[in-house]
């Protein structure tokens, strides 16, 4: 047996029968189907970013402001909302199966809005700085700013490794940056 094929048997398990190595086409075919459900997932945050952007352009302007003005401040919260995430989770994976349902939908559902709405903000932030630098006609459209932001951001996970760092670093920043717009916003009203 050939070495290749004996690593292979080896990564596979016995659940797999070993039908020989993959033919270039079949590997090339593989190769673009990941490549196409990537840049789909892509095009379906930007699409999502632009229609966070028409639905909510205050909110956008708002949680771009406040990241410019700390985005330090942003990203500490961000980092101290995966590890609040992260506690509930574990905390709602002990209770039992009945019970735990139910409230782990809603930490999950409401940590995949804030990151929806934090890379919003950061995609239209990102937008709204390469359109003035351009000097674009599209320059202050909440709507252009998180589709070119977007764009960007998407263009930047590419990158195999450095990439998904870049835009794990952008998701931590994101959610900061939701956090303390939401939490400027009820203060805000209790006052």
């Amino acid at each position: 047996m050939h070495k290749r094929t004996l690593v292979s048997l080896a990564l596979l398990g016995s659940s797999t029968v070993w039908a020989g190595p993959i033919p270039p086409t079949a590997q090339l075919a593989r190769v673009s189907v990941l490549l196409l459900l990537v840049l789909g997932c892509g095009v379906g945050l930007v699409g999502l970013f632009t229609l966070y952007a028409l639905w909510r352009p205050e909110s956008i302007r708002d949680g771009s402001s406040i990241l410019r003005a700390r985005p330090v401040r942003c990203f500490l919260e961000g980092v101290l909302a995966w590890a609040v995430v992260i506690c509930l989770v574990s905390l709602l994976d002990q209770l039992p199966e009945p019970a735990k349902a139910l409230p782990m939908v809603a930490v999950l559902l409401t940590w995949i809005y804030f990151g929806i709405a934090g890379l919003a903000m950061i995609a239209c932030d990102v937008g709204d700085r390469f359109l003035s630098s351009t000097q674009s006609r599209f320059a202050g459209s909440a709507a252009a700013a998180a589709l070119v932001g977007g764009g960007l951001m998407v263009a930047i996970g590419l990158f195999p490794v450095i990439g998904q760092l870049v835009q794990l670093v952008l998701l931590t920043l994101g959610l900061g940056t939701s956090l303390s717009r939401a939490i400027a916003r009820l203060t805000t009203r209790s006052r």
